[in-house]
């Protein structure tokens, strides 16, 4: 059971003490082996009641984990879906949005024509209104040259023959 010479050995080994085998530290240890052996068993109880708390305080905190990863899961999962109708609809936005600068482009090569013919009716209409102008201009001449008597208006054969 308690051996005084492995106390002393324990000690002489362990802390450089020489020490008589009626000492009061051989006594010591001798007593605290004995408690050790006498605790043993309530050690071992405490121990595994320690160990079945744990497991069980693991066990709810890992179910809670559980349903909280599993409710993240469908979060995600739902979102994905939400998502994948996001970027359907934001790829037929970019589709559209081609297809509306195909046409812009279209009708602006189409107003520029335009544009080009007006200015060329323009330029046209200008001339024919600066030529009607120069009539206009010698027509208001020859009025007021024939009122003034400065042209005389033949009859037979002259001016207004046909």
């Amino acid at each position: 059971m308690l051996d005084k010479s492995d106390a002393q050995a324990f000690l002489r080994q362990n802390f450089d003490m020489d020490v008589e085998p009626n000492d009061v530290l051989v006594v010591m240890y001798m007593l605290g082996e004995l408690s050790q052996k006498n605790l043993k068993e309530s050690n071992r109880e405490v121990g595994s009641k320690i160990a079945t708390d744990v497991v069980l305080n693991s066990h709810d905190v890992l179910k809670n984990s559980h349903g909280s990863l599993v409710e993240v899961s469908n979060h995600i999962a739902a979102m994905q879906e939400a998502m994948k109708s996001t970027i359907q609809a934001a790829e037929k936005a970019e589709t559209l949005n081609a297809m509306l600068d195909e046409k812009t482009a279209a009708m602006s090569a189409m107003f520029d024509e335009k544009i080009a013919a007006l200015d060329e009716r323009l330029d046209r209409t200008s001339k024919l209104a600066h030529k009607m102008t120069e009539m206009a201009d010698k027509t208001v001449q020859a009025v007021v040259a024939l009122t003034s008597g400065l042209l005389s208006v033949k009859t037979k054969g002259g001016f207004w023959k046909k």
